[in-house]
């Protein structure tokens, strides 16, 4: 219990106090949008202590969630306020959801091969484009991570 409460002051209550200060306090009741990421953290540890599979994760990682913005505010995007918001708010909800994603802990040839591609293009890419490309490969993991499960790990 001690990792997940680690856990979520670095990835729930410092994303939140990151995100807030580089765009959300310009927001009006932008600190509602950062109390729901942090609630969804606290939730997705709860859980995680409680219930979990070796095989997946259910609910996209709390790690991700943190990497996912500290990566927003190191690319230097800007995306509009209500994008911005909708965006977080996705990835915030998609912690607590049920949706089943691969924990990479049982890597056998073909989900090495999958995420040494997807490492390589991160890599191409940021050497092409500079470090904005460096968000890729969580929304990657975010958008294609239920499929990668459906693919790799389905029995």
């Amino acid at each position: 219990e001690l990792d997940s409460l680690a856990d979520m002051v670095s990835f729930g209550v410092a994303s939140g106090v990151l995100i807030y200060v580089y765009n959300f306090s310009a927001i009006d009741n932008g600190v509602y949008i950062v109390i729901l990421g942090v609630a969804c953290t606290a939730i997705r540890l709860a859980r995680f202590n409680v219930a979990s599979d070796p095989d997946y994760f259910t609910g996209i990682p709390s790690p991700a969630f943190g990497f996912f913005v500290a990566t927003y505010v190191l690319s230097g995007l800007q995306f509009s306020n209500m994008l911005l918001v909708v965006m977080f708010a996705i990835f915030s909800l998609l912690m607590i959801s049920n949706v089943k994603y691969p924990t990479f802990k049982r890597i056998n040839l073909k989900v090495g091969i999958s995420v040494g591609a997807i490492i390589g293009i991160l890599i191409l890419a940021i050497a092409i484009g500079g470090m904005t490309w460096i968000i890729l490969p969580f929304f990657v993991y975010a958008i294609l991570g239920p499929l990668f499960y459906r693919i790799f790990y389905r029995r």
